[in-house]
């Protein structure tokens, strides 16, 4: 028999030191912005009269921001008008955000005297009043109303959810008549924090 012969090998082990790095999340910010949506349909049509009288409601109310004053309007006559307008639709934000929706409407009365009315979001065949029984005034005004929740359900809204609005005015006191030139809502969205990897030494 042969011999065993073992083979004894040293083995060296090499430790290398490797410099490394904190690896750390920053948060690059929270950001917002504002998109403007304004009234595309006659959901329902009440008020008395449109300027210039072609029937159409919407198209009178659909300026946004940059209103026309008396060059279109319309007017509530009788005490009860009411008008609900349809809305464009938004497009879906990305990422993760907080929706708030608030409503301008700019009016006012045509007379003497004091009128009031109400302005608000349209969902599901009931008006969410936010601008509460307010007197109209005798020179173009802006008036708002912002919901952090849908008013509707009581939790965040949803770009669904606010594509389902539509907006409303209501002139529950017309003496003297209450001219509206422009009603629309404009959603405000805030984006969370993102985070970016930084390293330092």
């Amino acid at each position: 028999m042969r011999p065993l012969s073992r083979t004894l090998s040293t083995i060296s082990l090499a430790v290398c030191l490797v410099s490394t790095s904190l690896l750390l999340l920053i948060p690059l910010g929270v950001t917002a912005e504002d998109v403007e949506l304004v009234p595309t349909s006659d959901v329902s049509a009440g008020f008395d009269v449109v300027y210039p009288a072609d029937g159409v409601h919407y198209t009178k109310v659909d300026d946004g921001a940059s209103h026309d004053s008396a060059t279109t309007y319309c007017r509530a006559v009788t005490n009860g008008d009411t008008d609900i307008y349809g809305l464009e639709d938004m497009s879906e934000p990305s990422g993760n955000y907080d929706l708030d929706v608030t409503i301008h409407i700019v009016c006012q009365d045509a007379g003497t005297g004091t009128a009031y009315f109400d302005a608000g979001v349209y969902i599901s065949s009931t008006c969410y009043v936010g601008v509460n029984d307010q007197a109209a005034p005798n020179t173009w005004t802006e008036y708002t109303y912002t919901w952090e929740t849908n008013p509707n359900t009581a939790a965040e809204g949803t770009y669904t959810g606010i594509n389902g609005m539509g907006v409303c005015v209501a002139v529950a006191d017309a003496a003297p008549d209450v001219d509206v030139t422009s009603v629309y809502i404009v959603v405000t969205i805030t984006y969370a924090a993102t985070w970016a990897p930084t390293t330092h030494p």
